[in-house]
């Protein structure tokens, strides 16, 4: 069985990352989701075996598994318009894979600042863990948005029963299951079974559910015990909302 890669990743330094399990108390000892590693002699290892996007490592940094890209971790200080450029190019390669003559797109970005009353820590592991409630007041500080609008020309070597059969093995390769608008919208232009092929889709999703997931279970180390950096904590008191709205015409 394919060991299960930690979805966060926290650097430390050595006698940080080897003693932090002593100064938890048995019941916040951290997830199997978080793995702390020693700066001093954990990285080098690390880098050979994972890509890693956003700048080398430094003492305290924190990185996030990629969604859907194998052995690719991510630096937290690319924060969610990283997560949302990743899904809009997922989104319009396979429309161009599919024979998409035009795709117009346009995405919308909310952010929502919780602010936390006093026991953030406790909260946020009893949180965690299940159960307990956090006391907050959430006020929306940020809404952008962005269009784009792109044609294509299919050429002579384009192949779309090729492509979809690529394209079905991207979704299982990829952890991309999960994402039945684009699993809907292959089966939608594969005709070899129902001898149709869809012509026009209107497609709106939220994009944000991956990020935001990252976030809440990250928020295990926001603990005395472990030193992060305080661009961190603000990114983890951030609720990022992302929605995608897309026109794809064959």
């Amino acid at each position: 069985m394919k060991e299960q890669l930690p979805e966060v990743i926290l650097f430390q330094a050595d006698e940080k990352a080897r003693g932090y399990e002593y100064q938890l108390p048995p019941n916040k000892q951290l997830p199997k989701t978080i793995k702390v590693k020693s700066f001093d002699y954990d990285l080098a290892d690390f880098l050979k075996k994972f890509t890693l996007v956003g700048g080398r490592p430094s003492q305290n940094s924190v990185y996030f598994l990629h969604p859907y890209k194998n052995n690719i971790y991510v630096s937290d200080n690319l924060d969610a318009s990283y997560f949302l450029k990743e899904k809009i190019h997922l989104f319009k390669k396979v429309g161009q894979l599919l024979g998409a003559k035009s795709i117009k797109t346009k995405v919308k970005e909310s952010q929502s600042e919780v602010n936390t009353f006093a026991g953030k820590i406790e909260a946020l592991y009893k949180l965690i863990k299940g159960s307990g409630e956090i006391k907050s007041e959430t006020t929306k500080i940020d809404k952008t948005s962005l269009e784009i609008s792109d044609t294509y020309e299919l050429q002579d070597n384009f192949d779309l029963n090729k492509n979809i059969d690529n394209l079905r093995k991207l979704i299982r390769e990829n952890n991309l299951n999960h994402e039945l608008e684009l699993i809907s919208l292959i089966d939608a232009r594969d005709s070899r079974t129902s001898g149709t092929k869809i012509s026009k889709r209107h497609v709106n999703s939220e994009l944000s559910s991956e990020y935001n997931h990252l976030l809440e279970t990250s928020m295990a180390i926001q603990n005395p015990v472990f030193d992060v950096s305080a661009k961190f904590n603000k990114h983890t008191n951030r609720l990022n909302v992302l929605s995608i709205d897309i026109t794809y015409e064959f």
